[in-house]
C-alpha cells in the first residue's frame, strides 16, 4: 500500500503541533538547560527546532533503564505483593531522526512477530 504524501507550511506547522499537542500526548525534542531530550510538550513553542541529537535516543520512551514493577508492603504478620499497572498510552513522536524511526521497525520485528513472542 502506498502511502499518500503531504505536505504543511512552516506556518502552519506550529498550528498543526499546537492542536496535535491539544488533544494527544505528544513527544518532541526540547532544550532545557542546553540539553536536548524527548519530552511530552503542551504547545509548538517547546520544540527545540535546531534540534541535530538528542541526548538519548527516542528508543529511552519504550524502554526506559528502570520501571517499578511491584511493591512491597509489610504488614504486621504478612508482607504483601502490589502489581504495578502498566496503562499503555498513545503518543505521537514528532522530530525523530530517520535512523531512528528504522530502529523501531527493527524493534517491531523482534518484539511483535511471533516467532520472537515474549511469554
Amino acid at each position: 500500500m502506498k502511502a499518500d504524501n503531504k505536505v504543511i507550511s512552516k506556518n502552519d506547522l506550529n498550528k498543526f503541533l499546537d492542536e496535535l499537542a491539544a488533544e494527544n500526548v505528544v513527544l518532541a525534542p526540547t532544550n532545557e538547560d542546553g540539553v536536548v531530550t524527548f519530552k511530552r510538550i503542551s504547545s509548538a513553542e517547546e520544540v527545540h527546532w535546531d534540534a541535530v541529537n538528542t541526548r538519548e535516543s527516542p528508543k529511552k520512551l519504550f524502554f526506559p533503564r528502570s520501571e517499578k514493577l511491584f511493591t512491597f508492603v509489610k504488614q504486621s504478620d504478612s508482607i504483601d505483593v502490589e502489581k504495578t499497572d502498566f496503562a499503555e498510552e498513545k503518543a505521537i513522536l514528532f522530530g525523530v531522526r530517520p535512523c531512528d524511526i528504522k530502529s523501531f521497525e527493527l524493534l517491531d520485528h523482534i518484539f511483535c512477530s511471533e516467532a520472537y513472542t515474549d511469554p
